[in-house]
């Protein structure tokens, strides 16, 4: 159900918007791209008072 395809090269894509990485619950992460922003980021709240 998963894998990886090359086409005229085999390594990583130098294109940073193509995410790749795990695939259903293969316990890798997306890597790359919008999809591992948004799955490796933490929202941190910082109150100050003036």
């Amino acid at each position: 159900e998963a894998g990886t395809v090359w086409v005229n090269r085999y390594s990583r894509s130098r294109d940073h918007i193509l995410p790749t990485g795990g695939y259903k619950r293969s316990g890798i992460g997306k890597d790359l791209g919008r999809e591992a922003y948004l799955a490796n980021r933490r929202t941190k709240s910082v109150l100050i008072s003036l």
